[in-house]
């Protein structure tokens, strides 16, 4: 159903105690706009007190922004925490500190365990209030752990050998960085791992990926740990290597992430093929389809293929807006091009009218001209770096770079011929533009 038919249904279902009602009225409560947040927590205040205990596990979510929401709806409906743990976890996720402050020796305990939370703002702001309040850990584990937020490798050498066993338990806590230097700490200290299972922790917090890549299927636990990472290079790297693993945890993660990049379009769809996924939504179907070069179905079923991309192309998020606009190009649709035109004039931009003025089709590049000119934008002609530019041009250094920039000159072939030309030059500039992913103004 539509969402403000489903929204009431929700809001009806929790106003009769229905316990269904439990988990969309926590997410609405969490993601809704104020106005209707106002209701579904009325809604959740009537399922009593086990759904606003499910509320409160949310406070120690890794994204700050669902933790203050949580905390702020947990006030509104007079949740009173049952116990000291919560009583931290309700401050911290209010961002408290004066609170906490005031609890003394009696929250060291409970900040302590949070130097190990997958937000490094949030450990690093618990290990200020806890230098605040004098805390000095004694256990070599305890020890690392603030050093580790600290940043103090000093200590953590000091230690010497008793800080091995600490920091191999980093190897896999907080984020990428942390755990890089745990892992840098640890080749400092002459660790060595006795298992395979133990070197794949370390070659990955180290994001040594050709290293991780030769251990093979000892390596696919610690890659699925990454997998949530705040990195997302690191995240989409493990994706990447346990997709070539053929571990089926790295599909949903490679759905996500590579779908729709038109850069990652072909990698994605070639591990998904790997790990025999099947794309289940009509947005999946046509990210698929798109990747796979199957311009004749997305022609078949055309109604979809309309509302998934041209919903990316008007979403404002960069990556779909280049991925729709250059699927619905490729795919040759007269009413592509129509609507694209629609679409830059309501609300385009610099990003996309660039793409339209150097993607070959006349009509798109007409209409590109004419958006910069009612807007006070020139088309530029040039002979110094590629055929149209805006502003100033980008430059670069490289043998091939000058190749470039003398096969423009003298041929002066926009790119949108290259898939047609053959010549070795032009294999070569696809292979540029693709592997550093900078944008060439004008091809």
């Amino acid at each position: 159903e539509s969402d403000p038919i489903r929204r009431s249904c929700v809001i009806a279902l929790g106003k009769l105690g229905d316990p269904r009602a439990t988990e969309p009225l926590i997410a609405y409560v969490i993601e809704a706009d104020s106005a209707f947040r106002r209701r579904a927590l009325e809604a959740l205040r009537r399922l009593g007190d086990a759904p606003i205990d499910q509320l409160a596990e949310r406070l120690e979510s890794p994204d700050p922004a669902v933790r203050k929401k949580v905390g702020a709806a947990l006030l509104e409906l007079g949740y009173q925490p049952p116990t000291l743990e919560a009583r931290v976890a309700l401050a911290v996720a209010r961002r408290a500190w004066d609170e906490l402050e005031a609890m003394g020796d009696s929250a060291l305990g409970p900040l302590a365990t949070r130097l190990r939370h997958p937000d490094a703002r949030l450990r690093r702001e618990c290990a200020r209030l806890l230098e605040k309040l004098e805390y000095r850990p004694a256990a070599p584990a305890a020890i690392v752990d603030l050093a580790m937020v600290q940043e103090d490798e000093a200590t953590i050498r000091e230690l010497d050998l008793l800080a091995v066993e600490p920091l191999t338990t980093w190897l896999e806590a907080g984020d990428a960085a942390t755990r890089r230097r745990a892992a840098n700490l640890l080749a400092a200290l002459s660790y060595a791992p006795r298992t395979q299972i133990g070197k794949a922790r370390l070659l990955v917090a180290q994001q040594d990926w050709p290293a991780v890549e030769q251990l093979g299927a000892a390596a696919a636990e610690p890659l699925a740990l990454c997998l949530d990472d705040a990195d997302a290079h690191v995240a989409r790297r493990a994706a990447e290597l346990l997709g070539q693993l053929g571990d089926r945890r790295a599909a949903p993660y490679l759905a996500a992430h590579l779908f729709p990049d038109w850069e990652k379009r072909r990698d994605a769809h070639a591990l998904l093929t790997k790990l025999d996924w099947q794309p289940g939504t009509d947005t999946e179907q046509v990210y698929w389809h798109v990747a796979a070069g199957d311009f004749a179905w997305l022609k078949r079923n055309w109604a979809t293929t309309k509302r998934v991309l041209f919903a990316d192309l008007h979403s404002r998020v960069p990556r779909k807006v280049k991925h729709a606009a250059y699927a619905l190009i490729v795919t040759g649709h007269e009413d592509a091009v129509s609507n694209l035109i629609v679409a830059l004039n309501r609300d385009g931009t610099v990003p996309l009218a660039l793409i339209f003025l150097n993607c070959g089709q006349p009509r798109l590049k007409h209409a590109a001209t004419e958006w910069a000119r009612t807007r006070g934008l020139r088309v530029v002609r040039t002979q110094d770096w590629s055929m149209h530019s805006w502003g100033a041009l980008e430059r670069g250094g490289s043998e091939l770079d000058r190749q470039i920039k003398g096969w423009n000159v003298q041929d002066r072939n926009p790119m949108q011929e290259i898939d047609r030309g053959g010549r070795e030059l032009d294999r070569q500039i696809r292979q540029w533009n693709f592997q550093n992913r900078q944008l060439m103004r004008g091809w």
